[in-house]
């Protein structure tokens, strides 16, 4: 008899009410209600209820991040407020028109550059002392007293910096311009400055073909040099990173075993069990239709998904870039991302394994957000492949730091066709650190330069931070399942199996 109901496709507990005796199913049925007390209506209300308060502890969260955010940018604003709350009335907060590329030093937060807790150090004091002199002034000081000039260790040795107008010569190997380096690796010295200056600061000269060869070469050997230091990197977040790894296999393999993810994404796989299509719901509250989805849908799913990581790589890079260490969490991420434009090739002589985990914290509470907000099928598939994409952008960025020669043909090839980043690309972005942000392919790029260009500076990091939350939490919002769906349930009635339907929350 049970061969003939699972033939006929039925579930287990149905087939049993229908082929058995009938004087015994009203027994049955009472026993299978006693021995299963979290399955059929009351499981469900408080599987329901689990995630009215996940989600509601969720969205607090997010809009406690974003108000704590707001309440950080508002402590910034204050005149002459650091990062530590001192307050220092000589100076601007950011000092963005006094000096450039403050914001690029490794290791120094642009309040740190001027402050020495709370005394002015000897660039804050010349600052203050020449500010009303201009930057050609103070770019010719040398404040710390190690030998190279301001305007050497800011990038710019020709002290023609104009904030908007004129750049520096170089954004890279920068120095403390308030701190004398101990050691001679990061000291400036004469024959280092050599190297990273142009050889004259004639106009005839700057504008020639010889200087921007020059240029160039300086760029290229700073961008594909190999550091011994790198080979030590530790993880800071290896604690995290395991957790993170076990919750995004347990929601992608959920997914594929039960809610039909394989068939969704490629068109073969387990199909989704009974729950998924006995009156079950997806994003916008529509129906979930039950068999293959078109091509025309997996296409769409597709190129939604990579135009989104597109965007979502623009955004964190950006994000990180800026934010300050000292943020917890995302602090430990930020130094990784500003520890790379001071050393570029550190993303390739790290182990394969520890680069590409840098992903799993941002996929780990993804994951976690997905399961308190589960989301319909096609979001299922573009989550989906949103995890795989982000992976492939880590993996891209790490390979546009190797010699073109050195890569993959076949990584080669998609970098021709455009699907995956540029050398050229990536090298644009190492040459001004305020454009070209993605590490994907860049094909969003155009839309973030214009923003931050026009009308959000990179350097205001909590709105960029509030822009990130938002681009996450807006997709899961919309694709989330309803809170409500239809249960059917087998009942007993004179002896005779029936079914009965009501709407759950």
């Amino acid at each position: 008899k049970h061969d003939t109901c699972a033939q006929a496709g039925f579930a287990d507990r149905r087939c049993a009410l229908s082929m058995m005796d009938p004087s015994s199913r009203p027994l049955l049925a009472a026993l299978w209600a006693r021995a299963r007390p979290f399955t059929g209506h009351r499981g469900t209300l408080l599987v329901a209820t689990l995630r009215r308060i996940g989600a509601a502890v969720l969205v607090l969260i997010v809009f406690g991040g974003l108000l704590a955010l707001q309440v950080d940018s508002w402590r910034e604003r204050r005149q002459g407020a650091t990062i530590q709350g001192r307050v220092h009335a000589d100076l601007p907060n950011h000092g963005d028109e006094l000096a450039p590329n403050l914001h690029h030093i490794w290791g120094s937060a642009v309040p740190g550059l001027f402050l020495n807790a709370p005394d002015l150090s000897s660039f804050g004091r010349d600052l203050v002392k020449y500010a009303s002199e201009g930057w050609p002034t103070i770019c010719r000081l040398d404040s710390d007293n190690d030998g190279a000039k301001n305007g050497d260790e800011l990038g710019d040795p020709c002290c023609e910096w104009v904030p908007g107008k004129v750049p520096t010569y170089r954004v890279w190997n920068l120095s403390h311009p308030g701190f004398a380096e101990p050691d001679d690796k990061f000291l400036l010295s004469e024959d280092k400055l050599e190297e990273l200056s142009p050889a004259s600061c004639d106009d005839t000269y700057k504008h020639s073909e010889d200087a921007k060869l020059l240029r160039r070469r300086q760029f290229e050997s700073q961008y594909y040099m190999h550091h011994t230091m790198d080979t030590a990197t530790t993880d800071s977040l290896r604690w995290l990173k395991y957790p993170c790894i076990l919750g995004i296999l347990l929601v992608l393999g959920h997914w594929a075993v039960n809610r039909g993810l394989l068939r969704d994404v490629f068109g073969f796989g387990p199909a989704c069990n009974d729950r998924c299509t006995s009156g079950s719901t997806g994003a916008f509250g529509k129906p979930e239709s039950e068999g293959d989805l078109s091509w025309k849908s997996r296409l769409m799913i597709y190129v939604v998904a990579y135009y989104w990581t597109d965007g979502v790589a623009g955004l964190t890079h950006l994000t990180f870039d800026f934010c300050p260490q000292w943020y917890p969490i995302i602090g430990s991420v930020a130094r990784g991302f500003q520890f790379h434009h001071f050393h570029p090739t550190a993303w390739v002589v790290v182990p394969f394994a520890m680069m590409l985990s840098h992903a799993l914290p941002l996929l780990g509470l993804l994951s976690l957000a997905l399961t308190i907000v589960p989301p319909g099928r096609r979001f299922r598939a573009f989550w989906s492949l949103t995890y795989v994409l982000c992976l492939v952008t880590v993996m891209t960025h790490r390979w546009v730091h190797f010699q073109p020669e050195e890569n993959y043909w076949w990584f080669r090839l998609l970098q021709e066709s455009g699907l995956l980043m540029s050398h050229e690309h990536h090298m644009t972005h190492h040459d001004s650190l305020v454009t070209q942000f993605s590490n994907l392919s860049g094909v969003t790029d155009f839309m973030l330069d214009y923003v931050a260009t026009n009308w959000l500076p990179p350097t205001e990091y909590q709105n960029w931070l509030m822009v990130c939350l938002l681009y996450f939490a807006v997709p899961i919002a919309l694709g989330a399942e309803p809170m409500y769906r239809d249960v059917k349930k087998v009942g007993v009635e004179e002896g005779h199996a029936s079914e009965i339907s009501w709407k759950v929350p």
